[in-house]
């Protein structure tokens, strides 16, 4: 089997409509925590450590994308956390959890 080599000019190209070499692999977001399940590596913990190792965390998770076929890493932080209750966004479901945990007991 060929040896698989990411290029980001696939995706680039299907961004601009214009017919790429190959079709891109992309995901918008993934779960470091399925990554850890698909593949037996553990570094979630890194970035929760007191003092976060981002350097040991981004190592595993950005190997990820090219050893499952990506063209790209895709990284995602929310801004939830910082925002007074988590925003407008976060309360609605915060409220609607609240409920229905609520109707289990």
């Amino acid at each position: 089997m060929k040896k698989f080599i990411p290029n980001y000019k696939n995706l680039e190209d299907a961004a601009y409509n214009r017919k790429p070499k190959r079709t891109p692999l992309y995901e918008h977001l993934i779960s470091a925590g399925i990554m850890e399940r698909m593949t037996g590596w553990k570094f979630c913990h890194y970035y929760f450590l007191d003092k976060p190792d981002y350097d040991a965390f981004f190592r595993d998770y950005c190997r990820f994308f090219p050893e499952y076929g990506y063209d790209t890493v895709t990284y995602e932080a929310c801004i939830t956390d910082i925002l007074l209750d988590g925003g407008a966004t976060a309360r609605i479901w915060i409220i609607l959890y609240t409920q229905k945990r609520n109707e289990l007991k």
